[in-house]
């Protein structure tokens, strides 16, 4: 699994389960853009608002 938080990459070799949860700290208050990708391939975009 990769993704793009804010800006930067996080890369996981392998995930242990459907269920696993990825954790990338950033700053509350801010609106970023997620992209998730499994297998090199985009699955979604998205916006999340930082708490």
């Amino acid at each position: 699994m990769s993704a793009i938080v804010a800006g930067k990459w996080i890369h996981v070799d392998s995930l242990a389960s459907d269920f696993e949860r990825v954790v990338r700290y950033t700053v509350a208050g801010y609106d970023i853009v997620t992209t998730i990708g499994i297998d090199g391939v985009k699955v979604e975009t998205f916006e999340l608002s930082t708490k």
